[in-house]
């Protein structure tokens, strides 16, 4: 028999953070399992994931500034 279920995303609702139970908008992968906030009173939430996708298009710059900085 095939497996019929499906993940529903949820996308920019509000919830409360699966890691640190900070309240805010953010979103779930696999159905409300884990929850992720992205914004909070606060302002924007980051994680290393985020960083981590970034730092591809952030390293050239800095290592420019860097350089710059040296000379």
């Amino acid at each position: 028999m095939a497996d019929n279920t499906q993940t529903q995303g949820i996308v920019n609702q509000p919830g409360i953070d699966s890691d640190d139970g900070v309240w805010g908008y953010g979103y779930s992968p696999d159905n409300g399992e884990h929850f992720y906030v992205t914004d909070t009173i606060k302002g924007r939430k980051f994680r290393q994931e985020d960083a981590d996708r970034l730092w591809k298009y952030l390293e050239p710059k800095i290592k420019e500034l860097i350089k710059e900085k040296g000379e």
